[in-house]
């Protein structure tokens, strides 16, 4: 019986969001395939990528990452394959040559001028292969509905009446403290000199233009 694949191909390592890894398990599970985990070493023969390519592969280093790859869902077969050379012809081969169900790529977020510049691996894919192609990435986990509100509960009509009454003491608090700021405030404002200067002023019998002419000649005009 030949086994129906779901694709989660990487180019960087070691390099994966885990949203991706989520993204692509979850599939996996939902299509009743095995999640493959392939991971292909852009190179172009004959370029000097394809040395350091060469080396890195002899290191092994690569290929231990690449094992250390699971699905976050349990219960889900996998497997795990190695590539060297052009990421989008290695998928296009692999899912012309094998039952595969679709493709997750990650990509990674770029600036307006790369994107117009050159095209991503899934967008590529999507002109390469014949099965669907779905981007992961770390935006995933934010598509995520939300945790479901709290439902609370209705309160009782003694709780009601009692919120009811603790509101309206606060407020009266509130007025109380307010009103003995304000007395505090007239209580300094009316005992400063320029207020009693002006009481004096409204007592005195004689007009009030002959009194301010009087208290400015006895003023010392150099002062």
């Amino acid at each position: 019986m030949n086994d129906r694949f779901v694709i989660l191909v990487t180019t960087t390592a070691p390099l994966l969001h885990d949203s991706t890894r989520e993204l692509a398990s979850r599939l996996a599970a939902r299509a009743n395939a095995v999640l493959l985990f392939l991971h292909v070493i852009a190179a172009t023969p004959g370029d000097e990528a394809m040395l350091h390519s060469g080396v890195d592969l002899a290191r092994g280093e690569t290929e231990s990452w690449l094992k250390t790859l699971r699905p976050s869902q349990a219960g889900v077969p996998f497997r795990h394959r190695l590539e060297l050379g052009e990421p989008a012809d290695v998928v296009a081969r692999f899912v012309r040559e094998h039952a595969v169900e679709l493709v997750v790529a990650e990509e990674p977020p770029r600036g307006r001028v790369s994107e117009l510049i050159w095209r991503g691996l899934a967008e590529r894919l999507i002109r390469r292969v014949d099965c669907p192609v779905v981007v992961g990435g770390p935006g995933f986990l934010r598509s995520h509905p939300g945790p479901a509100p709290l439902v609370q509960a209705p309160l009782k009509a003694a709780t009601v009446a009692q919120l009811l009454t603790a509101m309206v003491e606060a407020r009266v608090d509130a007025l109380r403290n307010w009103m003995d700021r304000a007395a505090e405030s007239v209580a300094r404002i009316a005992a400063t000199d320029t207020v009693h200067a002006a009481v004096s002023l409204a007592r005195d019998d004689e007009p009030l233009e002959a009194s301010l002419e009087r208290r400015s000649v006895r003023t010392p005009s150099g002062s």
